[in-house]
């Protein structure tokens, strides 16, 4: 299990989560991260019929969220 034991910790986490925002086309709302867990709300927008995202524009989300 992991812990939050350090704000270094929980300030990566944070840009973890907020990097996979864009990946998967969610809004975090507010969230509240403690030291052995944490809570997110968040928004995720309806999607219409027939919504497909070119393969590049997914590749570019991905690698913004998972690079570094």
């Amino acid at each position: 299990m992991r812990h939050f034991a350090s704000e270094e910790a929980k300030n990566q986490f944070l840009k973890i989560v907020r990097a996979h925002e864009d990946l998967l086309r969610v809004e975090v709302l507010t969230f509240c991260v403690m030291s052995n867990h944490f809570h997110l709300l968040v928004r995720v927008p309806h999607r219409s019929e027939g919504f497909d995202v070119p393969l590049e524009v997914l590749l570019a989300r991905m690698e913004r969220a998972v690079g570094d």
